[in-house]
This record gives C-alpha cells, structure tokens and sequence, in this order.
C-alpha cells in the first residue's frame, strides 16, 4: 500500500496550460456525479495507490476509513468457509467502500487494476 501525502483535489496538471478545476476534478474522479466532485473538491484528503492485487483491507479488519475509488477498477470479496473467494461488489470509479455497522469489516477489497483512492 503507498500512502500519498495530504493534497488538494484541484492541482495544476502540467499538461494544461491553465488549470481548470472543473476540468481537472472531472478528470481525477471519472464516474461521480458533479455533486459529489463539487463536494470532494471543497475538502482535503488523503490519496492511496494500489497496483493490481494489492489489499485495501481484509475481511475482518477495523473499519478505519471510507475510500472513495477514484481511477481503476476493485472488487470487494469474501472467504468462505472452505476458503475459496466470493465476489461480492465489482467497484468502479466513484464506488464507496469501508462503511461497516460493526467493529470489524464483513468483506475484503482488492485492486483489480492499478487504482486510486481518496481517503475519508
């Protein structure tokens, strides 16, 4: 897991020759609703990238966080019984993920393809 440092949602992208926010929030958070970049956009959060494979959390962990799936695709799991894996949620981007009305997660979450998170 790579932990990005604490960062705006609206950064200057170098290939623009002037930043745009609109432009440059859309880009970041394909797959949401204007509403929820306009929201994301007002507040400052953490950035997490996983490359494919990697684990967001397990089933059982404490939900710490709620991610928001800004770019790539996951998948949220659980183990049976007999250890195989059931698929439970494909996540694309604008998926919310890490609630949990226990003190412990019911699923896991893993990056199907390299991803980016905003952490909550």
């Amino acid at each position: 897991m790579k932990h990005l440092p604490v960062q705006p949602v609206l950064q200057f992208n170098g290939n623009l020759k002037k930043p745009s926010p609109a432009h440059s929030v859309v880009e970041q958070c394909d797959g949401l609703t204007l509403q929820e970049v306009s929201r994301l956009s007002h507040g400052r959060y953490l950035h997490m990238a996983l490359g494919p494979g990697e684990t967001l959390f397990q089933q059982g962990d404490s939900p710490d966080n709620v991610y928001v799936l800004i770019s790539g695709s996951a998948f949220c799991y659980k183990i049976m019984e007999d250890g195989r894996r059931q698929i439970l949620d494909l996540l694309l981007p604008g998926s919310v993920l890490g609630f949990s009305p226990s003190t412990v997660t019911h699923c896991g979450a893993e990056a199907k393809t390299a991803c980016r998170f905003a952490v909550l």
